[in-house]
This record gives structure tokens, C-alpha cells and sequence, in this order.
């Protein structure tokens, strides 16, 4: 015969069976799932992040004294931001050249650059103004000195005579064609339909020169230019934008390790 007690069962006061002993969850798995959310949201945000691009500049000439001609190709075969500036006893200089060229942002020999570049041409005491293919200022030269700038961006290129805008032509929207337009919204989705694109009298780029003599006086404001280009293969990510993938990187790396923790 066993002597043995039987075990002891504790029961609640109102004669229920007690609650099963709740585990404490593991602080390695709080640790994955706070890691885990932290990454996903990163993840996310990423994408929108901003990143620095770079926008280099361009000066020429480098001596205003001997504006030496220059090659220089563009990735984006215009400049964002434009501004040259002649004054009229370059003009007159340039005159008194075969070609009269002030200036031209392309080569002598480019099939493009009546449609295309930026053409600075005095003929006698008359100076043409081209850019872009759009006529932008054509008229004589005043007596005595002055100053021309022609300074342009996306929104348009402006013409100024010693400080006072002479022309100004805005960049603008060309409406497709009514066959095409139709074509498009006949076969092509709506959201995969080009956008269209501003024209814009703003000069391709891929030389800079002039029919200009030396002169040992010239300085900045007889004949320069100065290019803002958009290099958009050129960029790097913000301060923020690295932060948030240093916060992604570690809150990753602390998921994995704690997904590694043993469990009791």
C-alpha cells in the first residue's frame, strides 16, 4: 500500500482552476520586431529621400584678354542657367571680321548651329541676337559703349541693353499634333502617354568661340560667359538621406542578431 500524499492542487478562491504561468515574451524578439518595423518604414522612405545634385559651373575665356576657342560637350547638351555678356566695342570688333561672329556656342562648321546655338553676329553697326532657332534681338548699336547680357534658364532667355531688357522669349508648350495626339490616345495607356516638353530658346552646347581679336585691355564685361549645368548623373545623397540609410543598415543588422538569440 503506497503511502505517497497526493499532489496538491491550488484552485482559486471561487473554486476555478488557476491561470495557466504566462512565459515572459523574449527581449531578443522584442528587439527583432522593433528592428524589423524600423527597417520596413525605412525602406519605404528611402526612395523619396533627396539627393544633392551636382551643378557645376563653366567661365569663359579664361584670359578675357585672348578668348581662346574651346570645345565643351554637354551630357544635356544645354545648360540649365545661361548668361554672356559682349559689349559694343567687341561688337564692333567682331565687325570688322569675315564671319562677325561675337560669339556662338558652337563650331564653325556644325550643321546645327543656325537651329541650335547661341549666335552673337555684328554685321557693320548691326547686331543679331540668335538662340536656339528663335530670333531674340536684332538692331544697331548706340553710339559710344554698352553692355549686352544675355541671360537665360527653363523659363526663357532675356536680352539686356545696358541693364534694361530689350527681348524676352519665354519657353512654351507646342500642342501635338492632332493626328498624332489622336494616334497616342488610341493605342498608347494613359499614364505610359510622353509628357509634353517646353521649348525652350535656351542654346545647345558643345563649343565656345569667338572671331574676336586679342586686346590687351578687354576684361569680363567685353566678352564672357558663364554655364550652370545640370550634371544629373552627378549626384550624392543628402545628410538626412544618409542618415536614414545608416538607421536602415543598423536596424537590419540588429533584426538579424537578435533573430540569432537562442530561445529559453
Amino acid at each position: 500500500m503506497s503511502t505517497d500524499a497526493p499532489p496538491q492542487v491550488s484552485v482559486a478562491p471561487d473554486g476555478s482552476p488557476p491561470e495557466p504561468l504566462r512565459r515572459p515574451v523574449p527581449v531578443a524578439w522584442v528587439i527583432a520586431v522593433v528592428a524589423g518595423l524600423i527597417a520596413l518604414v525605412g525602406a519605404v522612405l528611402l526612395p523619396f529621400a533627396p539627393v544633392s545634385v551636382s551643378t557645376p559651373e563653366v567661365r569663359w575665356p579664361v584670359d578675357p584678354r585672348d578668348p581662346a576657342p574651346t570645345m565643351l560637350m554637354l551630357t544635356a547638351y544645354e545648360p540649365a542657367e545661361l548668361e554672356a555678356r559682349f559689349s559694343c566695342r567687341t561688337a564692333r570688333a567682331a565687325a570688322a571680321t569675315p564671319d562677325g561672329v561675337v560669339l556662338s556656342t558652337m563650331g564653325p562648321t556644325s550643321r546645327d548651329a543656325a537651329a541650335e546655338a547661341l549666335a552673337d553676329v555684328a554685321r557693320g553697326d548691326a547686331v543679331t541676337v540668335r538662340s536656339g532657332g528663335f530670333d531674340l534681338w536684332s538692331g544697331f548699336l548706340p553710339a559710344g559703349d554698352c553692355r549686352f547680357v544675355v541671360a537665360g534658364d527653363a523659363a526663357g532667355v532675356r536680352v539686356l541693353l545696358d541693364g534694361a531688357m530689350v527681348s524676352g522669349t519665354p519657353s512654351r508648350i507646342i500642342a501635338p499634333d492632332p493626328e498624332e495626339r489622336r494616334e497616342l490616345e488610341r493605342t498608347v495607356l494613359p499614364e505610359s502617354r510622353p509628357e509634353p516638353k517646353p521649348v525652350t530658346p535656351l542654346p545647345e552646347v558643345d563649343a565656345l568661340r569667338t572671331s574676336v581679336p586679342p586686346a590687351a585691355d578687354a576684361g569680363r564685361d567685353d566678352l564672357s560667359v558663364r554655364l550652370v549645368l545640370d550634371d544629373a548623373f552627378d549626384h550624392a545623397p543628402t545628410p538626412g538621406k544618409a542618415a536614414l540609410i545608416v538607421v536602415l543598415v543598423l536596424a537590419l543588422v540588429a533584426g538579424e542578431v537578435a533573430l540569432a538569440v537562442p530561445s529559453d
